[in-house]
């Protein structure tokens, strides 16, 4: 057996494996570059936001998985409509974080901005991977 193999060798056990691999590897860049920034360019960059935007990162990571296995498990071919569903539930939810956050920290105009602009980074560079994933794996699913 390789180095790495999962006990359940089902293709969508290896999908699922693929994207949160994928996904670990690229909020745990974007949080290295952030902390980076933060601390050779001296931005005003707060650890808590960096920090709340991984924690929503990787809650979407495993929300997505949920769903790529529930897609991949059933008979019907709806990836992209189920993608495209969560998507914009993704996008609503960071928008709830927003305004939530601003909320409880009461931060508004200028003060928030940082916040948003951090969350915007990871949701972005998230979005692409998942799109890019997704699209991928609807190709090789119309293949086979």
């Amino acid at each position: 057996m390789r180095r790495g193999a999962l006990k359940e060798e089902t293709p969508s056990a290896r999908v699922a494996h693929r994207y949160w691999t994928y996904s670990l590897w690229l909020v745990a860049g974007v949080t290295l570059l952030a902390l980076l920034a933060y601390n050779v360019v001296l931005f005003q960059l707060d650890v808590m936001h960096v920090f709340i935007s991984v924690l929503f990162a990787l809650l979407s990571s495993v929300a997505l998985l949920m769903v790529l296995k529930s897609v991949l498990g059933s008979k019907s071919p709806g990836l992209m409509k189920a993608f495209f569903i969560f998507s914009n539930v993704r996008l609503l939810a960071a928008i709830l974080l927003i305004v939530g956050y601003a909320w409880v920290s009461h931060l508004s105009g200028k003060e928030l901005l940082p916040f948003v602009i951090v969350l915007s980074v990871y949701f972005i560079l998230q979005d692409v991977l998942d799109t890019l994933f997704v699209v991928k794996l609807h190709k090789s699913m119309e293949q086979c």
